[in-house]
């Protein structure tokens, strides 16, 4: 039974992580340029240069050896290259251990320019791998994320009747919610059959079985992956139609 749960623990993180190997190149970027003076980051061949000479104009460039003849190049304003020289380091040992784990046969040509939003697409592309992979190692016939009423994404056969019984599964949880008010803001709820909980600002996770399963791991494996789930949910919310109206100060009376 431990070596059985062993495997399906490796077969999970290989599954749901290594195919996103991408995705993890990319939070690591997106976290560096999100550092005050940092403009951009890049990996590329030791001596190349990633950026154009229009992004790199006016900027200094730092760049840290990764091994294997990458390096990361970092475009920041002068005035911050003792202030970026932590973030790049960890920048640095995070994708050094990344790619000890996944050996990817190049890293060159991965580059975040600016503060750019990860746009919809990509974000629904990665909780459909998770879901996936949640399907896959504990051979579900479905596992869906809603937010609120609606459905976000699904893996696995979605059918009519599945889909009819996600509004009662999502009250059931509201109301096992309800019931332990003060002692968490979330509840799970399940059956021969269902398994499923809240998450985040109105997330659910819900997945469907045709077989007997193991309550126990369905149950970690839903926490772990409701973590990762409520940090992208916030990332599909449109911007604000504009900036915040202030209105002048009036003039003081006499």
């Amino acid at each position: 039974m431990v070596i059985g749960s062993a495997l399906a623990k490796v077969a999970w993180l290989c599954y749901a992580f290594g195919v996103g190997f991408e995705d993890e190149i990319d939070d690591i970027l997106r976290e560096l340029v999100r550092e005050r003076g940092a403009f951009a980051a890049g990996l590329a061949d030791a001596g190349e240069d990633p950026f154009s000479e229009e992004d790199a104009q006016g900027r200094s460039k730092e760049r840290m050896p990764l091994g294997g003849g990458t390096e990361l190049v970092v475009l920041i304003d002068p005035s911050a290259v003792e202030d970026l020289k932590g973030a790049i380091e960890r920048a640095a040992r995070e994708l050094r251990s990344c790619v000890r784990r996944w050996n990817p046969e190049s890293l060159a040509g991965f580059q975040v320019l600016g503060r750019l939003p990860r746009g919809r697409t990509a974000i629904l592309r990665r909780i459909s791998r998770y879901l996936e992979a949640f399907v896959h190692v504990h051979g579900a016939a479905c596992a869906v994320v809603l937010r609120g009423s609606q459905v976000l994404s699904w893996s696995g056969n979605l059918d009519e009747i599945r889909r009819e019984r996600l509004p009662f599964l999502r009250k059931r949880v509201d109301a096992e919610a309800a019931r332990k008010r003060g002692k968490t803001s979330h509840a799970e709820v399940h059956g021969e059959d269902v398994y499923a909980r809240s998450f985040g600002f109105d997330g659910y996770l819900v997945v469907f079985f045709e077989r007997p399963y193991s309550l126990d791991f369905v149950r970690y494996r839903a926490r772990t992956v409701t973590r990762e789930l409520a940090l992208l949910l916030p990332h599909l919310d449109d911007d604000p139609p504009a900036s915040t109206q202030i209105r002048p100060r009036p003039e003081p009376t006499s």
